[in-house]
């Protein structure tokens, strides 16, 4: 099968992720920042901090916490799709919650963050 794209090694699941949630997020917010400054950082930080306590007790198959392929998914987002608002980073970074964690559903997305990243 063909490769459609090739990413950089920082999206590899067995990547740089997945030690300290707190350094993730500050890796993100830097490269957010380097292609997007006037990006809602407060929402991206809700976002994640969600993401990554709905999924705490989820890891990947590697044994990697679960928050590593939303955190993964943004970065390819922002890098290589070049797809930069807030609303759409802040939904692909919950993108998993609402398949994956019972407790968390389109109305929760909607109330916590908005309709418009609900539907995203």
């Amino acid at each position: 099968m063909e490769m459609l794209y090739d990413f950089e090694l920082e999206y590899d699941e067995k990547g740089i992720f997945g030690i300290d949630a707190v350094a993730d997020l500050e890796y993100l917010e830097e490269e957010i920042l380097k292609i997007e400054p006037e990006t809602d950082l407060t929402l991206i930080r809700r976002a994640f901090y969600f993401c990554v306590e709905k999924h705490q007790a989820i890891q990947r198959k590697s044994g990697y916490p679960y928050y590593t392929h939303p955190l993964n998914v943004t970065l390819i987002l922002l890098k290589e799709f070049t797809i930069h608002d807030s609303a759409s980073l802040a939904a692909c970074l919950l993108h998993d919650t609402i398949e994956d964690v019972e407790q968390v559903n389109r109305e929760m997305i909607a109330r916590e963050f908005s309709e418009e990243i609900a539907e995203i």
